[in-house]
């Protein structure tokens, strides 16, 4: 069984490899070439909506003792319940 592979160097590394058949270039994320492009792909931009925000309501979530939680076997029943009763 023959193997063959091909490797690129450093320099090479961000250019299209068109030998290999690619009808298009590939999309590669590479955070330190950013703020040289001057259009980002659509894929690297997140929506508006998902984006980080400090106006954020607080999480509503019961408080466990994870200590207790695995001292006694009876906490994980009331972790559970707690957890179950908030959802």
């Amino acid at each position: 069984m023959a193997v063959s592979f091909v490797t690129t160097s450093p320099d090479e590394e961000d250019k299209p490899k068109l030998g290999l058949g690619n009808i298009q270039t590939p999309l590669i994320f590479n955070p330190s070439m950013l703020n040289l492009q001057a259009n980002i792909p659509n894929q690297f931009i997140w929506p508006d909506d998902e984006k980080p925000s400090i106006n954020v309501l607080e999480l509503d979530v019961p408080l466990i003792d994870l200590q207790n939680l695995l001292s006694e076997p009876s906490s994980t029943l009331d972790a559970s319940r707690l957890i179950s009763e908030g959802l």
